[in-house]
């Protein structure tokens, strides 16, 4: 089983960031997803660990279209390929990296509609303008 864990303080800061208040921080701890362990909060489960991968390749990557591809091919990043689609918020970087050589997977994610509208509103026009060749 794996885990992410940050500090209490990181985590504090972490969903302040986000706007995330105190009692939604509690029904967090409630439902099991977090477990306190001294000043550490884990997160054991699957998608919380991909939804923070997805947030530190973006940081990373400062928006850069052609870094967040190589972070999408990297198999560092992998099981987190859509939750990295799904951050980006400027429309037309998610347009450059889907433009790009990336992974025919990470196509099928956004098709399905796994890596938010803007990404699955893209595959389909590119869909759609191929089959009318």
């Amino acid at each position: 089983k794996s885990c992410f864990s940050l500090s209490v303080r990181d985590y504090d800061r972490l969903c302040n960031s986000i706007g995330i208040d105190r009692e939604s921080k509690r029904a967090l701890r409630l439902s099991q997803l977090l477990q306190v362990r001294g000043d550490r909060i884990s997160f054991a489960h699957e998608l919380f660990f991909a939804a923070f991968g997805a947030e530190a390749a973006i940081r990373s990557t400062h928006q850069d279209a052609i870094a967040i591809r190589n972070v999408l091919n990297s198999p560092r990043f992998y099981f987190c390929g859509s939750f990295i689609l799904g951050a980006i918020e400027d429309d037309q970087v998610l347009r450059e990296v889907l433009g790009g050589d990336i992974h025919p997977e990470i196509l099928i994610a956004c098709w399905r509609g796994e890596c938010g509208d803007a990404a699955q509103a893209w595959v389909n026009t590119k869909l759609a303008t191929f089959y009318k060749q």
